[in-house]
């Protein structure tokens, strides 16, 4: 009987220690997708505009309407001057060749940041559906592509969205709706609640 309480004061203690292993989500969770989407990107028609990351995408070829990836890709996008090269050439590559040609390819003009493909996990009650990040081109040039992040824009259940401006760079502004601190604490105290609960019966046991 001690051995099946031990094993259960274990597995209460992973629990409680709230582990992230690649796509695990946390039951009682679901996660938000991001996607992108580059405002002003019509006012370079002389340019293609790529996303490749690692592991994925190989290559995309961008326009005005949103995108994604998968959520462990840390994604670059890249301008391409339109008369020195068609994308089209790519689809008959391998990806190591696609990612060669991204290494080292002198007419590709890397932006200087860096996109992530989650936004975040949240409880299964919480009305936030979907979360867009509005980007906006500030300057391109045969070195330089510079993209600074504009707006975020989320999207609920009940059909409503907020917009909210980005007020710096490093931190993405969060919706107004988002979940009281004691939700989060719920999911802290269960488990907690949980090993106090088998403790205290080894200890009438002995």
């Amino acid at each position: 009987m001690k051995r099946i309480l031990v094993f259960s004061l274990l597995c209460i203690l992973l629990l409680a220690a709230n582990p992230c292993w690649g796509d695990v989500i946390e039951p009682g969770t679901k996660e938000i997708p991001l996607y992108y989407q580059i405002e002003n990107i019509d006012n370079y028609p002389e340019y293609f505009f790529l996303a490749h990351g690692i592991p994925s995408p190989s290559f995309e070829v961008l326009n005005s309407s949103e995108f994604s990836f998968y959520k462990l890709s840390m994604v670059y996008i890249y301008a391409l001057p339109e008369s020195e090269f068609n994308p089209v050439e790519l689809e008959n590559e391998d990806d190591s060749q696609i990612n060669a040609l991204f290494q080292n390819d002198s007419r590709l003009i890397k932006s200087n940041l860096e996109l992530s493909g989650t936004f975040d996990t949240v409880p299964e009650s919480d009305k936030l559906e979907k979360a867009v990040m509005i980007l906006e081109i500030d300057s391109l040039n045969d070195t330089e592509l510079i993209i600074s992040k504009k707006q975020m824009k989320y999207y609920f259940t009940d059909g409503t969205q907020q917009v909210m401006d980005f007020q710096n760079q490093e931190n993405i502004p969060q919706p107004l709706n988002a979940p009281e601190v004691s939700e989060y604490l719920l999911y802290i105290l269960l488990p907690l609640l949980a090993l106090g609960a088998i403790i205290f019966i080894i200890w009438k046991r002995k």
